[in-house]
C-alpha cells in the first residue's frame, strides 16, 4: 500500500461533513458505500466525456496514426482496449469510501509525466519478392520487403536508440462538483436520520 495515491484536493467542503459524521460513530457502512459510488460514478464520467471540468490534452498526431493503423482509431482519449476505465474499484468501511485502481499506467496518465525506454535489440523481418516498378533501372529485380515473422524469408538484428515519451496530465480521478455535492448531501441525510 505504500505506492497508494491519495487525491484529496477538491473534497474539503465533503471532508467537514464527514468528519461530523465520523464524530457521532455509528454505523456509517452504508454512506461510506454511497460515497464511494459516487466517487466511482465521477470516474466514469471523466472517462465518458474525456476530462472534466476541462477537456484532456488530445492524443498527439502520432498517436492517432499508430491506433488508426491498429483500427483503434476513431476512438476515445485513454480507451483502447477499455482496461484502465474498467479498473476502477470501490471498497468502504465505518470510517472510509474508497475508488481505485491497481493498474500501474493509471499514475502517469492522471498526473503526466515521462517514461524513458532503453536501447534494445530488435529482430526485423524480410522476405523479398520481384517489384513491378523500375527499381535501380531495372524492372522485375527482387527487392527486400517488411515482412511478418511467419512469412519471413530471413531476419537481421537492428539496435534501437533509447528513446522517452512526455505524456500530458488527464486527470482521471477529478471529483466534480455535482459528485461532491452529492457526497455532502449524502453525509446530512446520514446526521439527519441518526
Amino acid at each position: 500500500m505504500s505506492d497508494m495515491i491519495r487525491v484529496t484536493d477538491n473534497f474539503d467542503q465533503a471532508a467537514g461533513v464527514l468528519d461530523k459524521v465520523a464524530r457521532r460513530a455509528g454505523n456509517s457502512v452504508g454512506l461510506m458505500m454511497a460515497c464511494a459510488g459516487i466517487m466511482h460514478d465521477n470516474i466514469e464520467q471523466n472517462f465518458s466525456h474525456e476530462g472534466r471540468p476541462n477537456k484532456w490534452v488530445p492524443l498527439a498526431k502520432s498517436t492517432i496514426r499508430a491506433r488508426s493503423a491498429k483500427g483503434n482509431w476513431p476512438g476515445k482519449i485513454l480507451q483502447v482496449r477499455g482496461r484502465l476505465a474498467a479498473s476502477f474499484q470501490t471498497n468502504w468501511d465505518n470510517n472510509n469510501a474508497i475508488c481505485g485502481t491497481n493498474v500501474k499506467y493509471a499514475r502517469i496518465q492522471h498526473f503526466g509525466g515521462t517514461t524513458n525506454f532503453a536501447a534494445r535489440e530488435r529482430l526485423l523481418h524480410f522476405d523479398q519478392r520481384k517489384s513491378g516498378r523500375m527499381t535501380h533501372g531495372r524492372p522485375g529485380k527482387d527487392v527486400d520487403h517488411f515482412a511478418t515473422p511467419g512469412k519471413a524469408k530471413y531476419g537481421m538484428k537492428a539496435q534501437g536508440k533509447a528513446y522517452s515519451v512526455t505524456l500530458p496530465a488527464r486527470p482521471i480521478l477529478y471529483i466534480g462538483e455535482g459528485g461532491i455535492r452529492r457526497m455532502i448531501e449524502a453525509g446530512e441525510a446520514w446526521l439527519t436520520k441518526n
